[in-house]
C-alpha cells in the first residue's frame, strides 16, 4: 500500500517552502554515497534508519559513522540523494526525508513559510583558524577591500543562505548596499576555475575546498566569515527534525544527539584523522581536504541562533519580532541539557 496522499494545505506549504528557499551550505562535491532510502524506523538489521540527504563536503556524519558512534546508538543514517535546503525542508515536509541541517536563516524562512521545525542538536561554529568560508580573489586582480567591488560578480553556493547573507552584512558594515554586486550560483567545487577564468571576481569557499584552493595557488583571501560575523556565531549551522518526527521518537532524538556531541569534540581533538575519512568518502586527497570547527557546546545555545536573527534583521531580509529565537529550537531532548537542568547546572 503506497503512502497516504498530503492534504492540500500540506503540499501547499511544501511548495512554498521550496519557492522561498534555494540551496544552502555545501560543498558540492561527488561523495561515494547512493540515496534510495525507504521510510525512516527499524530495519531488519535492528537500527533505526533516518534519513538525511546526501552529503557534498565536509560533515559530521561520516567521522560518527566511521567511529560507530551512530551505531552504539542503534541508528544508521540513511542517505536519500543530493538535496539543496530547500527540497530537504520540502522532502521533510512530505515525508520524505527527516534530518535537516541548515543555517538558522533557512530555519526561520521554512518556519515562517508554514513548516514545523526545530532545531535540537548543535554543529558547526566559526573560528580564524578554521573559518566556515573563505571569500577569495584572482591573485593580482586589485580587489583589496568591499570599495572595489562595485559590478563585481560574487560566486556562492546558494541565495538566502551563508554565502550571500555574510557577504551582505560585510558589504553593510561598509556602507555598501547588497546591489552592489551580482551574486552567482554555482558549486563550491566549480568556483576556484571559474575565478581564475574570469567568470566570477570573487569565490566564496566552504571546506573541503578552501585548502585546495590555497593550496593550488593564484587566490588572495578577501576576507572570511569570521572576520565578518567577529563570533563563532558565524558559522553556526544547526540540525533538527519535524516536530512530527520529535514526538513520534523523542528517545532517536535523545540518541542522535548524544553519537553528534561525540562526533563533533572528536572532529576537532582529531582533526587530521577527521580529514582523512571526510577526504575518502569524497574521493579527494587528505592534504587537499579542509575542515570546519564543531561546536563542543552539548546543547544549542541561543545567542548563537539570536546572531543570524540579528544579521538578517540588519540586511532587511526580517522584520524585526515576527520570530524569536526561542521559536526555532528545543533543548528538551538533549540527554546533557535534561541532567544539567536536572542537576541545577542552568
Amino acid at each position: 500500500m503506497g503512502k497516504p496522499h498530503l492534504p492540500l494545505w500540506r503540499w501547499m506549504t511544501v511548495l512554498l517552502v521550496a519557492a522561498l528557499l534555494l540551496t544552502g551550505c555545501a560543498g558540492n562535491g561527488s561523495p561515494k554515497e547512493t540515496g534510495a532510502a525507504g521510510e525512516a524506523g527499524k530495519g531488519g538489521d535492528g537500527l533505526f534508519k533516518i534519513r538525511v540527504q546526501s552529503q557534498t563536503g565536509f560533515n559530521e556524519f561520516w567521522v560518527a559513522e566511521e567511529l560507530g558512534y551512530l551505531k552504539e546508538e542503534g541508528i544508521q543514517l540513511e542517505y536519500v540523494g543530493l538535496l539543496g535546503a530547500s527540497q530537504a525542508v520540502a522532502a521533510i515536509l512530505s515525508g520524505d526525508n527527516d534530518l535537516f541541517m541548515n543555517h538558522p536563516d533557512t530555519i526561520v524562512r521554512a518556519i515562517l513559510s508554514g513548516a514545523k521545525l526545530k532545531i535540537t542538536t548543535p554543529g558547526i561554529l566559526d573560528s580564524q583558524e578554521f573559518p566556515h568560508m573563505v571569500y577569495f580573489t584572482k591573485e593580482g586582480s586589485g580587489i583589496r577591500s568591499p570599495h572595489d567591488l562595485a559590478g563585481k560578480k560574487v560566486g556562492v553556493s546558494s541565495v538566502k543562505s551563508c554565502p550571500d547573507l555574510v557577504f551582505t552584512e560585510w558589504l553593510r558594515q561598509n556602507h555598501l548596499p547588497k546591489d552592489a554586486v551580482e551574486f552567482v550560483v554555482m558549486p563550491d567545487k566549480q568556483q576556484e576555475q571559474a575565478l581564475k577564468q574570469g567568470l566570477i571576481d570573487v569565490a566564496t569557499l566552504h571546506p573541503p575546498w578552501i585548502k585546495r584552493a590555497q593550496k593550488n595557488g593564484g587566490v588572495t583571501m578577501l576576507t572570511n566569515s569570521f572576520e565578518v560575523v567577529k563570533s563563532p556565531a558565524g558559522g553556526s549551522s544547526v540540525r533538527g527534525f519535524s516536530e512530527k518526527f520529535i514526538q513520534e521518537h523523542p528517545d532517536i532524538v535523545i540518541k542522535f544527539n548524544r553519537a553528534m556531541a561525540k562526533a563533533r569534540k572528536w572532529i576537532n581533538q582529531n582533526r587530521k584523522e577527521a580529514e582523512a575519512i571526510v577526504a575518502q568518502r569524497l574521493g579527494i586527497k587528505p592534504e587537499d581536504c579542509s575542515s570546519f570547527y564543531f561546536d563542543e557546546n552539548d546543547w544549542v545555545k541561543e545567542e548563537y541562533v539570536q546572531a543570524w536573527l540579528d544579521m538578517m534583521i540588519r540586511n532587511g531580509e526580517l522584520e524585526e519580532g515576527k520570530i524569536q529565537a526561542k521559536d526555532l529550537y528545543t533543548n528538551e531532548y538533549n540527554p546533557y541539557y535534561v541532567e544539567a537542568k536536572k542537576q541545577g547546572a542552568l
